[in-house]
């Protein structure tokens, strides 16, 4: 009967553990601390520990270390009540088999508790297998000598499978990646397989989508997760979905195929260049630093959420930071900072921040890589590292393209009328932009031009949910601390809606060279008097104002109607 070891100071958790699991036959030992459990494991030698993070005295990390140390071989999961990121990360590191988060579901706890039994029996009979390995090897000379040569075959065959997958990876990158004047990258792993992981991809609404990840370990282990991630990555951007959408897709992918103690650290980003709008989320990866155009470090973003592929909800709040033109932001993996001298001293974030402070701008890239090889120097490399420099400059994204086609050979006789209502219990679920980004995917010359039309419609959308539906004010965007403030409040006012709604209609007619598509987004709010805008709207130099120029560049006509709570623009394209 497997004996288990509940380390817990609340005694309601630890009774309700003890019944469930002597109802399933196993042999429970309870301890209210860390101290009372170090000495139950010592006297009982219970073959799994369940055993809480955050406890008086002796915390759960402390219980692990000395548990390992005592033998080797105990399974110990780790339990908190308290998000625990960090922990967790270190708790896994150091040799946890697994992690769960209160309330506990007990049939997690289950299958946690058989899988970790069925691995440590595994250990002993390996164990046993090689005590009695010296009485075996003059029988089984011969049988050595064949398994040399099969081994010496199968290292070939594995060498070129190696060659294979990395030959994959490469593909998989090479034929997604979108490389503008505006990135700089370095990716240096240490192994043949990079346990490191760089994205970087355009949607068809003109926004830049990056992703830098870092999966434990290195090699093929910790590659092993990258197809997917890369696959879902690069899809969903093309889908114009949000990087929040991204990273919950990632995550419960990666969740569901990633063997326990293997996580991906990462940061995805969303930057609007157009009209300097970045959007982060960090989880796991080194502090991120935002510099101005004259070499001064404006912004540090640390880690705040748990890294992809540990828990099964993820929170997904984004950070929102009004950039200047120029300004520049630098991602990076642990396994720069993490590199070593000579001396065994590590680079650190303080030498990463001294090479790029108060230098040319331009230079801050290579700076950054001269002063890391100056440091290295003569010291092989133990991590995988990569670095990211993003240029908030609009220009590299003026005229660009993803899709080509031959005119010629394409038939625009397309007409169409499609309308949606979007009331108020669904607009803070759904973003309407993936669904209208389909539709234009499937007609020809929609398709080319909708680049522009989901610009078009983004500003018409998210005008008439700000302003029309929540009565947000542009003039909170005045400042960078009020563009910060202006979508605290719209993330705050959108979970807290209880009325209103938007109607969107798309009419597409062919014409004799291309088609005319009228876009109407009409919301249920107030309205406004939107002579008083055409008077406001020229030579808008403020952090607002600017998509009504923007959308008039683009379309042939651009009016408000009714009220001022209807907006009409006609596209048309040749």
């Amino acid at each position: 009967m497997p004996k288990i070891l509940i380390i817990d100071d609340e005694e309601i958790i630890r009774k309700r553990l003890k019944k469930l699991l002597e109802l399933d036959g196993f042999d429970v030992f309870t301890a209210k601390d860390g101290f009372y459990g170090i000495e139950i494991f010592k006297k009982e030698k219970p073959e799994i520990i369940c055993v809480d993070i955050k406890m008086p005295g002796k915390d759960g990390i402390e219980v692990l270390r000395e548990i390992k140390s005592l033998d080797e071989d105990a399974e110990v999961i780790l339990i908190t009540g308290h998000g625990g990121v960090d922990s967790a990360i270190e708790a896994m590191r150091k040799g946890a088999f697994g992690y769960l988060q209160k309330p506990i579901d007990y049939n997690m706890l289950y299958i946690d508790i058989n899988r970790a039994i069925e691995r440590k029996y595994l250990k002993i009979k390996l164990k046993e297998y090689v005590n009695n390995l010296e009485n075996l090897v003059e029988d089984r000379t011969k049988e050595l000598k064949l398994a040399n040569e099969q081994l010496s075959k199968s290292n070939i065959n594995l060498q070129r499978e190696h060659e294979i997958g990395e030959e994959v990876f490469k593909n998989i990158r090479k034929a997604n990646f979108f490389e503008t004047p505006n990135m700089r990258y370095l990716l240096s792993p240490m192994s043949l397989f990079n346990g490191d992981i760089l994205a970087s991809k355009r949607s068809p609404s003109g926004i830049h989508n990056f992703m830098l990840g870092d999966f434990t370990g290195h090699g093929l282990a910790a590659a092993i997760g990258a197809i997917p991630a890369l696959d879902i990555f690069y899809d969903l951007t093309l889908q114009s979905f949000s990087i929040s959408e991204i990273i919950s897709n990632i995550n419960k992918k990666l969740k569901l195929i990633l063997p326990t103690g293997i996580f991906l650290a990462a940061c995805l980003i969303e930057l609007d260049a157009t009209n300097g709008i970045v959007k982060i989320w960090n989880g796991g990866i080194p502090n991120i630093l935002i510099l101005s155009n004259d070499g001064k470090i404006k912004y540090k973003i640390p880690s705040k959420h748990t890294p992809i592929g540990i828990i099964d909800n993820l929170e997904l709040d984004l950070i929102i930071i009004k950039l200047e033109i120029f300004d520049r932001i630098y991602v990076y993996s642990d396994g720069l900072i993490e590199s070593k001298n000579n001396q065994e001293e590590m680079f650190g974030e303080k030498r990463l921040e001294n090479s790029l402070i108060d230098t040319n701008i331009d230079d801050g890239f290579n700076n950054i890589i001269n002063c890391l090889n100056e440091f290295t120097k003569g010291k092989t490399q133990t991590d995988d590292i990569t670095l990211l420099e993003i240029i908030c400059d609009p220009m590299p994204y003026k005229d660009m393209k993803d899709y080509k086609h031959d005119f010629n050979k394409l038939d625009f006789r397309v007409n169409m009328n499609m309308s949606m209502i979007l009331s108020w219990n669904i607009l803070p679920k759904i973003d309407p932009s993936p669904l209208i980004n389909k539709i234009l995917s499937e007609i020809p010359g929609l398709n080319e031009n909708k680049a522009n039309i989901l610009t078009v419609f983004s500003e018409l959308y998210n005008n008439a949910l700000d302003h029309g539906i929540l009565k947000l004010d542009s003039s909170l965007k005045s400042t960078p601390e009020g563009f910060m403030q202006f979508y605290e409040l719209r993330e705050k006012y959108l979970s807290s809606l209880e009325e209103g709604m938007i109607n969107i209609n798309l009419q597409h007619i062919s014409l004799e060279k291309g088609g005319q598509l009228t876009i109407t987004v009409e919301d249920s709010g107030q309205g406004f008097d939107s002579r008083v805008l055409k008077k406001e709207c020229p030579e808008n130099e403020a952090f607002y104002g600017r998509g009504i120029p923007l959308i008039s560049s683009l379309c042939q006509s651009f009016s408000y109607l009714g009220r001022g709570n209807i907006a009409k623009a006609v596209y048309v394209w040749e």
